[in-house]
């Protein structure tokens, strides 16, 4: 038996994506560390950017502020020209992620929710972490958002 939710909230989300992201990583080998929660709480949450007066959208902010710190931090620390600066650089890379946010806020429940928002979130962090398992389960972190809010878009 089936029971259809009208509406899912944001601790649903995290939730789904962080079990997800649990189950992955042991079979994908990969051990727990900041950088995987990190990415799976933000890509349970990054589809809900596009709506301001949601907890979520609130929530987002500054969960995409503490993420886009670490994983900044991260990729500057394994940058040989950047490492001395990678504090600073994270600092910087997320305070632009929340203006970024505010300035480019689509319509709710538009791009946000497809398929083509889900690889560029994907895209993202292989180009932040150059590691195609942790970008792997932010695109199916990212997914599970849109399959519980059952807006599954081509584009």
């Amino acid at each position: 038996m089936f029971i259809l939710i009208e509406r899912v909230n944001w601790p649903a989300h995290v939730i789904a994506s962080l079990a997800l992201a649990l189950l992955l990583s042991y079979f994908l080998q990969i051990p727990l560390s900041p950088v995987l929660f990190a990415i799976a709480i933000l890509a349970g949450i990054a589809a809900d950017v596009d709506y301001a007066e949601s907890k979520a959208f609130k929530l987002f902010c500054a969960i995409t502020f503490a993420s886009v710190l670490v994983l900044a931090r991260q990729f500057f620390s394994l940058q040989q020209q950047f490492a001395n600066y990678a504090i600073p650089l994270a600092i910087l890379s997320a305070f632009a992620a929340i203006g970024s946010v505010f300035l480019f806020k689509p319509k709710h429940r538009g791009i946000t929710h497809s398929l083509f928002a889900a690889l560029a979130f994907a895209a993202i962090i292989f180009a932040l972490l150059n590691d195609w398992k942790l970008a792997s389960i932010a695109f199916a972190c990212y997914s599970t958002h849109l399959l519980l809010d059952l807006e599954l878009k081509l584009t």
